[in-house]
């Protein structure tokens, strides 16, 4: 009943999840992928021709958690929105178009992380080696790609035993006052709408997200809904409330909805400043500034 790990290696205190218990919930969760595995080997056998065909699931049933309690535009962000069908007289849920960046590990599409979507603001020296210290010298200079001084300590002490299979980081931007002013430009990835107000931001974006590092922190330390100064789209201190029921880390909410204002307006891509440092779009693409 111990945890498979070596002698001396982080992860075996006592409210770490066993070994024997990591195979059996290994074994449940095996149990209904097989399930499925089986069900989709004979639809192929059965329809050869048509199961290719199949559209992609748009429509759901209706969530059968608890909502939390959250403004109209983040709900409709963690769990869709409902729809009404005629036809059957029942309503169906549809899940909304979203568009993420982040740079926790293990991140696949190295396009979308969150260098990819800085225009300046950023020091450039924090892109090396991860596993390195930050010198306060370096947050003077700009924002900085980093770890917690905790989440560094326990990857260098995984990887003396063999890494034991954690291949996640934590890896986000930091900044103190004196690391300036973070620009940040979202770009317009959802269907081309035809619209009379080219400009207005909110008839593209309807919410915005931001989350902080899932990590232990005092009381003192920064929160996104009281200590950052935001501008979205050229309009200053947009209201920001948290958002319940996602994004919780030891009891504290960690991601905050920050307000798409009426008057905010949108960015094009070519109208960015020459010395930006957005490498991945591709052609003239309507965005969204962020400043923080």
């Amino acid at each position: 009943n111990e945890f498979g790990a070596p002698r001396g290696c982080p992860g075996k205190s006592s409210w770490h999840p066993k070994q024997q218990e990591h195979t059996l919930l290994g074994y449940i969760l095996a149990k209904h992928f097989v399930k499925v595995i089986k069900r989709a080997i004979e639809l192929m056998k059965e329809e050869k021709d048509s199961f290719y065909l199949m559209p992609k699931l748009k429509h759901l049933p209706p969530p059968q958690s608890i909502l939390a309690e959250n403004p109209r535009e983040v709900s409709q962000l963690l769990y869709g929105h409902e729809i009404e069908d005629v036809s059957s007289n029942s309503s169906e849920w549809e899940l909304n178009d979203l568009s993420c960046r982040t740079s926790f590990l293990p991140a696949q599409d190295h396009e979308k992380v969150l260098p990819s979507i800085i225009v300046n603001g950023l020091n450039a020296k924090s892109s090396n080696n991860i596993m390195q210290d930050r010198p306060d010298s370096m947050y003077a200079e700009g924002w900085v790609l980093d770890v917690s001084k905790i989440e560094r300590d326990t990857k260098k002490k995984v990887e003396r035993c063999g890494g034991l299979g954690y291949i996640d980081m934590k890896i986000a931007l930091y900044g103190i006052p004196q690391s300036g002013k973070l620009t940040l430009w979202l770009p317009y990835e959802g269907p081309s709408p035809s619209l009379e107000d080219e400009e207005n931001a909110s008839n593209r974006f309807h919410s915005l997200i931001l989350c902080e590092a899932n990590e232990k922190r005092d009381d003192k330390a920064c929160r996104l809904y009281r200590d950052l100064l935001l501008s979205v789209g050229g309009v200053k201190n947009p209201p920001v409330t948290l958002v319940n029921g996602a994004g919780v880390y030891l009891n504290r909410p960690t991601c905050v909805s920050v307000e798409i204002p009426p008057t905010a307006i949108v960015t094009s891509f070519s109208s960015l400043p020459l010395n930006h440092g957005i490498k991945t779009v591709k052609g003239d693409t309507i965005g969204l500034l962020v400043e923080i």
